[in-house]
């Protein structure tokens, strides 16, 4: 608690106390000890102490586990002072990992490092940790150690250097004496050694031979790599906080109509589209949503915005034919009860960067009942920034919405103080989402191949507890349903997500269904005789007419004789 009081993982939090050189030193101390009680194989003397027959030492067991647990809770709390930067906590994980291939070809990773390591798995799964700047997750395995630690070290190392630099260049002399720094690998690699612990104790378990890893290890190490999909399906898909939107309030383009309906008269045509088109003057601006008109009850819409693609490659030229390209399409439902002038606002999932003198389309389905419209449009209007929107009449129209009548009276935007770089800083963002989209996939990817091998590994294997085995296990009940249900909603939205995500499921259900079949209980049949059911044999005749249909008729006089006809 003194600890985290000092050197606080929030940046907006105050320390206590200004940081000095003596107080770095004491918390390099106290890492040190805790790194040595939870490594120092503790789990021999559990074993000795177990084997007590008359269990006269049951309440050290229990004191002793209670010393250990609380080291644990201490070392998580504190993981953000013990390695301040996440280059240090990418060289302790690393360094701890490394020793997976000794311990195991040695049968002592249970002795060893196993509750170090998963304190260290617990600690970077604080949803306060960005795992996305501490893995390599961007670079392949070719990369060396030096230039992975200067690519890692983001803005996050200089701005805790600069909050507490007495304790980061203690804690880097420290981690350069006690950890071995050359021997950091790729993402790809660590990957590997993760998944060796979530994987191995199930294929020794299937083997009946003895576990290497403790459970909390496996549990803490499948509940990081859920961290990891989760982190990244969140990049993917946009939803982390956006620095960009942060920055600028939105604002709503003056109505282009002079006039609204008195009535609500306007028929929304089941569907059938309003649209129109629209360009701005100035560079900077980006779309967020629009305004529409409604009218009573609940009003379900699909609405898209395009580009036109010849206005892209040509600016200005108005010669060349429309060929519009989907930007972002956005469906659910809205009402205008509470809204004294019947319009309702639409925002889209994603932020559209416009580029001046291109000319856009937004298109509306409306289903619902009539609702309000405008009249007596203007060509142009001018906002409050100075920027221009013009508007005029879209081909992609059918329902009677163009330049002076209809739809869509508004549009909703903000514009970047930084104009020249904001299309830079958008192209940036969206190529890092999908890069994250394709992180995440074959992190999933790795995963469910994994789990794969494992089911058909089962399968081979002849053991009543087979079922209880593999649902019982932190892969099948714990990972692999995290990363799906993460996974799910981008492949919702990215199509080409979609096809490897429906792949992966398609690679899982044969082998998902041949245990289930050898493994089902025997199905009730209505048709069998009470005394089959208890063991006795049933009589000749009620076992001929049980049987399958491919058999031929039993005939009448193969049956036993009614009480009738005796």
């Amino acid at each position: 608690v003194y600890i985290c009081e000092i050197f606080p993982i929030s940046a907006s939090c105050k320390a206590v106390v200004d940081e000095s050189s003596r107080l770095a030193e004491c918390v390099g101390k106290t890492r040190s000890l805790l790194k040595k009680v939870l490594s120092e194989g503790m789990d021999n003397c559990l074993t000795k102490l177990d084997n007590d027959p008359q269990g006269y030492l049951s309440q050290p067991l229990a004191l002793l586990e209670a010393v250990l647990q609380e080291c644990h809770n201490t070392f998580t709390a504190c993981f953000h002072s013990f390695y301040p930067t996440p280059a240090l906590q990418w060289a302790c994980l690393c360094d701890l990992l490394n020793c997976l291939d000794q311990d195991i070809q040695e049968a002592n990773f249970r002795t060893s490092s196993s509750r170090l390591l998963a304190a260290v798995m617990s600690a970077l799964c604080n949803t306060s940790v960005k795992l996305t700047s501490i893995l390599p997750i961007a670079y392949d395995g070719e990369v060396l150690l030096r230039s992975l630690v200067k690519q890692v070290s983001t803005e996050n190392d200089s701005a805790l250097a600069h909050r507490f630099p007495l304790l980061v260049a203690h804690m880097e002399k420290l981690s350069h004496t006690e950890e071995n720094l050359m021997g950091m690998t790729s993402f790809r690699e660590v990957l590997e050694k993760m998944l060796v612990i979530v994987v191995l104790p199930v294929r020794k378990s299937l083997r009946k031979e003895v576990e290497l890893f403790s459970p909390h290890l496996v549990s803490n190490t499948c509940g990081l790599l859920a961290s990891i999909v989760s982190e990244l399906t969140a990049s993917a898909l946009g939803s982390e906080v956006d620095g960009l939107n942060s920055l600028h309030s939105v604002k709503s383009t003056p109505n282009r109509f002079t006039k609204t309906s008195q009535g609500r008269s306007w028929n929304t045509g089941n569907g059938s589209p309003d649209a129109i088109c629209f360009m701005v003057d100035k560079p900077g601006a980006v779309l967020v949503g629009f305004c529409v008109y409604g009218g009573g009850g609940i009003h379900e819409y699909e609405l898209e915005v395009l580009a036109d693609d010849a206005q892209t490659e040509h600016p200005g030229d108005s010669t060349h034919s429309h060929r519009w390209t989907s930007l972002e399409l956005v469906k659910g439902t809205y009402s205008t009860d509470d809204s004294p002038s019947d319009i309702a606002e639409i925002r889209l999932d994603k932020a559209v960067p416009l580029k001046e003198h291109v000319k856009y389309a937004v298109r509306l389905r409306n289903y619902g009942s009539r609702t309000a419209n405008g009249d007596g449009g203007m060509t142009t209007v001018q906002c409050s920034d100075g920027v221009t929107f013009t508007f005029s009449t879209c081909s992609l129209s059918s329902n009677g919405t163009n330049q002076t009548r209809g739809q869509i009276p508004q549009i909703l935007y903000y514009r970047s103080e930084y104009d020249g770089d904001l299309q830079s800083q958008l192209l940036s963002k969206a190529n890092e989402e999908d890069k994250n989209c394709s992180r995440a996939l074959s992190v999933v990817s790795a995963v469910v191949r994994a789990a794969k091998d494992l089911l058909h590994r089962a399968f081979a294997v002849d053991a009543e507890d087979i079922p209880e085995l593999l649902s019982s296990s932190s892969l099948f009940s714990m990972l692999l349903p995290l990363i799906l249900a993460y996974i799910g909603p981008v492949a919702a939205s990215v199509p080409k997500a979609a096809v490897e995500v429906f792949g992966l499921v398609q690679e899982l259900l044969p082998a998902v269904s041949a245990l289930n079949q050898k493994y089902a209980p025997p199905t009730f049949n209505p048709n069998q005789s009470t005394d089959s059911t208890t063991g006795n044999q049933p009589e000749q005749g009620l076992s001929a007419c049980t049987t399958s249909s491919h058999s031929r008729a039993t005939t009448p006089t193969s049956r036993p004789a009614s009480p009738s006809t005796r």
